[in-house]
């Protein structure tokens, strides 16, 4: 009797616990360590274990094929947003794209690093200009120059004089340093501003290819098409019918 009791108790318990999952959206699998082992090969890496998911999927059920495709498909907007509006690779690294997310984070740091080095040789280089200037236009150098001159007999008007204290900043050791490093500023910003501008539009697109590459390679290994397609439906916005364009996302097996 008290088999039979504990029997019925359990029987009650387990249909409860399957119809609490099927409220809870979850799928009960008959086969858990197939579906285990291919999610977790999935998780590892895709790619390099494409064939033993796809041996794998012969002992999944159509129910269990379709959970492992939702559960690790790669998604869009979100790194695509991330990748448009913060950079430095973060949506690819949310996504799960290392390449990607390490292309777009370097070429966005260097091309910081190239704009910042371009203004600061910049700024390095107007002051030793200022130096130079200064120097060579002061009171002191003015009357050293020009009695350096008066000592050889040679006597020169106001023009000249400015002409030779101009010559005088222009060979000095400081104009040299100016003239070096300003020589830097621009190549340097152009190459940091192209750098961001292709990192930009490189992470730009790089989540919309991954992510397309990746769930076809998801779809063939577990035997189901997963397939995209950009839908217009009507719908009421502020009273009025407009047309409202959004991306839909199908699994066919």
């Amino acid at each position: 009797m008290k088999s039979q009791i504990i029997l019925v108790l359990s029987v009650f318990c387990a249909l409860t616990s399957v119809i609490i999952a099927q409220e809870k959206g979850e799928i009960i699998f008959s086969n858990n360590s197939a579906f285990l082992n291919a999610d977790k090969l999935i998780k590892g890496d895709l790619f390099s274990h494409s064939d033993q998911i796809s041996k794998l999927s012969l002992e999944l059920t159509e129910s269990q094929k379709l959970q492992a495709a939702i559960r690790n498909r790669k998604d869009i907007v979100i790194p695509f947003v991330l990748n448009s509006f913060v950079g430095f690779g973060v949506g690819s690294f949310v996504q799960q794209d290392n390449f990607g997310g390490i292309l777009g984070l370097t070429c966005d740091v260097t091309g910081i690093v190239g704009i910042a080095s371009g203004v600061f040789v910049w700024i390095l280089g107007t002051y030793y200009y200022n130096i130079a200037r200064i120097q060579y236009t002061s009171y002191g150098d003015q009357t050293n120059i020009y009695k350096s001159y008066d000592s050889n007999g040679i006597h020169f008007s106001d023009d000249h004089f400015i002409r030779a204290v101009s010559n005088a900043m222009y060979t000095s050791a400081e104009y040299n340093q100016y003239s070096l490093l300003t020589s830097f500023t621009m190549p340097l910003v152009i190459t940091g501003a192209v750098l961001l501008v292709g990192s930009k539009i490189f992470q730009m697109i790089r989540p919309v290819v991954f992510a397309e590459d990746y769930n076809k390679k998801l779809g063939e290994s577990l035997g189901v098409l997963i397939a995209y397609d950009i839908g217009v439906k009507k719908k009421y916005v502020n009273h009025n019918l407009e047309d409202v364009y959004s991306l839909n996302i199908s699994f066919k097996y």
